[in-house]
C-alpha cells in the first residue's frame, strides 16, 4: 500500500513538472514571437515613412537614386504582406513565408516564432488587430 502511494505521488509530481516544462516552452516561444512582431512592426512603419520621404524627394529633384530608394523601402511591406497572405492559406508554402519575412527585414532566426504566433494566436484580439 505504501509503495502505491509513493508511485502515485511520484507520478503526480512528474506530470506537474512535465506540464511546467511545456508551459515554460510555450511562454518562451510566445514572448520571442511577440518580440519579433514588435520589431517587425517598427521596420514596417519605418519603411513606409521612408518610402513617402524618398518619393517626395524624387518628385522634387527628379533624381533616380531617390526613386530606387523608394522602391527598396516598399520591399519591406510587400514582403510582410506576401508572408501574411501565404500564412492565411490552409496549406502555406513555407518557402514563400520565409522569403516574405526576410524581405520584410525580419531576422531569419525569428521566422519560426513569427509563424508560431500567427498560426496559433491568429484570432486573439492583440494579434488580429
Amino acid at each position: 500500500m505504501r509503495d502505491r502511494t509513493f508511485v502515485a505521488v511520484l507520478a503526480a509530481f512528474s506530470l506537474t513538472v512535465a506540464l511546467l516544462f511545456l508551459a515554460s516552452w510555450a511562454c518562451i516561444r510566445i514572448l520571442s514571437g511577440v518580440r519579433a512582431y514588435v520589431g517587425g512592426e517598427g521596420l514596417y512603419s519605418k519603411a513606409q515613412k521612408n518610402a513617402v520621404y524618398f518619393l517626395a524627394l524624387y518628385v522634387q529633384t527628379g533624381n533616380e537614386t531617390w526613386y530606387s530608394s523608394f522602391e527598396k523601402s516598399l520591399r519591406v511591406p510587400e514582403g510582410d504582406d506576401a508572408a501574411r497572405l501565404e500564412l492565411e492559406r490552409p496549406h502555406p508554402d513555407w518557402r514563400i513565408v520565409r522569403q516574405g519575412f526576410i524581405a520584410g527585414g525580419n531576422n531569419p532566426d525569428d521566422i519560426d516564432d513569427l509563424i508560431f504566433i500567427f498560426r496559433r494566436l491568429r484570432n486573439t484580439p492583440y494579434v488580429n488587430a
